[in-house]
């Protein structure tokens, strides 16, 4: 389901295909509350994370294996060409830097499309 401006409606559900399957996440509301850097090859970039995952991101305890995917939705254009609003995957790394997790593509011939393309621009 998409907004009138073809935006992904809040909540709605995208599945991101990778090397471990599909995975399953949910459209959230970017907000100016939960941006922060997340590390991307090369580069840092603002990006927004949920409200669950912002409460991880606090917690530097928490460091994600390569299994456990979070995704965080860009504030800004990457060097890379992720535009604005691209959901990129992360697994958080306790009290550093969340990190893109591109690994999750090995295999794969290119990224899906959901992770190449703008999905707002508020």
């Amino acid at each position: 389901m998409t907004t009138e401006r073809g935006l992904p409606e809040i909540g709605s559900k995208f599945v991101l295909p990778s090397r471990f399957g599909d995975l399953e996440f949910e459209y959230f509301q970017p907000k100016s509350s939960n941006i922060i850097k997340i590390h991307l090859p090369g580069e840092g970039i603002w990006a927004c994370l949920s409200d669950a995952d912002m409460d991880a991101y606090r917690d530097d305890d928490v460091i994600d294996p390569p299994e456990k995917i979070r995704i965080a939705v860009l504030r800004n254009t990457s060097i890379h060409g992720f535009p604005w609003g691209s959901c990129i995957p992360i697994r958080m790394r306790g009290p550093d830097r969340p990190e893109a997790a591109f690994d999750i593509f090995d295999g794969m011939e290119e990224p899906p499309d959901v992770v190449l393309n703008q999905h707002d621009n508020d």
